[in-house]
């Protein structure tokens, strides 16, 4: 098995893992990367038969200040499990990155199929019980469009429809879902953790895939130097700024398609390729897009202010 980082599970934690996924009285694994291994650092049985009532008194003993780490959390039953990852803002960037590229091969490891949900928080709070409510609430509950993600949503819906009899591969109204390479995976983590503030991926015509072009950190007025003129591409940008006195940071998809410069077959491909993409970023990465943007060339970075909340 090839894995991101090389760096896989010792003997013992996978003994460890064997036991949550069988005999049940295990409530939570805290996982630490350690001597370029994962390994347990502590396992936790449960403390009554409410894993609502043992939550945080578990879950914030395992807690340490600028040191990130990983937990295997029992809810209903060892069928359902919830994989936290807690990477703290202050924690040294080097640690960051290697928690964040090490953390689908410790998916993997443990069993996919027992995870029910990925929380991933930068504090305490994040990944507390209220804090896994509040991921719930807002998971199964959206947040109403405004009229301007109204007017986009019309036009993807529209775009899919008049695709469908055009291509010959496998396509419902959602699109089309093409792979996203290991280096794109690698740089989206990077994009949430706050490791780059801007990254650029583009469509393999070829490969069918979905690829990094480049990651990069700048603030809002070099955006417009950073989007191609020629090429299509999908672009994801973290605006921070001040709004109402308080500092806020937006996450933006930005589309761009240089019309004409670009072939037809690549429009397509890039139109029914974009709703698939934002599902997996909201549920794979977890990542939830604050503002979706189709860019028009000479859009300045106040047009981004002023659409910003």
């Amino acid at each position: 098995m090839s894995h991101q980082t090389g760096i896989s599970c010792n003997e013992d934690l996978k003994e460890v893992f064997r036991d949550c996924t069988t005999d049940g009285r295990t409530r939570v694994v805290k996982i630490a990367i350690k001597h370029e291994a994962l390994e347990c650092s502590k396992c936790v049985n449960k403390l009554s038969d409410s894993w609502e009532e043992d939550y945080d008194k578990v879950v914030s003993s395992l807690l340490v200040d600028k040191q990130p780490c990983y937990l295997m959390f029992q809810l209903q039953d060892k069928n359902n499990w919830l994989f936290i990852v807690f990477s703290p803002d202050d924690s040294p960037t080097r640690e960051k990155m290697l928690y964040a590229a090490t953390r689908s091969t410790l998916k993997s490891e443990f069993g996919t199929g027992f995870i029910t949900d990925e929380l991933f928080g930068n504090t305490k709070s994040d990944v507390s019980y209220q804090g896994f409510q509040e991921f719930l609430t807002h998971k199964n509950a959206p947040p109403p469009l405004t009229e301007a993600e109204q007017e986009l949503k019309i036009l993807d819906e529209s775009e899919c429809r008049s695709e469908i009899t055009v291509s010959t591969r496998h396509q419902t109204v959602q699109g089309l879902a093409f792979p996203i390479t290991h280096d794109a995976q690698h740089a989206i983590y990077d994009f949430k953790e706050g490791i780059c503030n801007h990254v650029e991926l583009n469509v393999d015509l070829d490969k069918e895939t979905i690829f990094k072009v480049s990651t990069s950190t700048f603030g809002a007025s070099d955006l417009d130097a950073a989007i191609s003129k020629d090429r299509a591409g999908y672009h994801l940008y973290n605006y921070s700024h001040r709004y109402d006195n308080k500092d806020v940071t937006s996450k933006f998809f930005i589309y761009s398609m240089p019309g004409s410069k670009v072939p037809i077959k690549a429009r397509m491909l890039y139109s029914s390729c974009k709703a698939p993409f934002l599902d997996s970023l909201t549920q794979d990465f977890k990542i939830q897009i604050d503002k979706r943007v189709r860019y028009v060339q000479k859009m300045k970075y106040n047009n981004f202010l002023n659409n910003s909340n």
